[in-house]
């Protein structure tokens, strides 16, 4: 078992300083797609450090990842930060890879605000 399932095991039984400590390991020893999209999500998720997360999400992305994960979190802080245009680019290359019901509200909400009201209601009626 690797230094993130173990850590996702911590996080799944709620012991969060023992899964942030883990993912920070991990990130120290390889700075990987997954070891930096899991440390960014704990950090956003249960730290609120929306800055720090963003730094390792987009650094994540740099990597041009084949799954849809960092781009969903990326997306996810987007919308948080009212950044639609940001947030509709980079959940649109997430439903690419995989669809999924959290990329497609979040894509709805952002094109709400980006004033595309047709686009944001076919989304929210065909999500997945």
């Amino acid at each position: 078992m690797n230094i993130d399932q173990k850590a996702i095991e911590h996080l799944e039984r709620n012991e969060y300083e023992a899964a942030l400590a883990l993912f920070k390991e991990a990130v120290n020893e390889s700075r990987s797609v997954q070891s930096l999209t899991n440390l960014a999500w704990i950090y956003y998720h249960e730290e609120s450090d929306t800055e720090t997360a963003l730094e390792l999400v987009k650094e994540a992305i740099g990597l041009n990842p084949a799954s849809h994960f960092p781009y969903n979190l990326l997306g996810e802080i987007y919308v948080a930060l009212e950044k639609w245009e940001d947030a509709s680019k980079v959940l649109l290359n997430s439903i690419a890879i995989r669809p999924s019901r959290e990329a497609n509200n979040n894509l709805a909400i952002a094109n709400y605000h980006l004033g595309e009201l047709n686009e944001a209601s076919t989304i929210m009626l065909h999500r997945n």
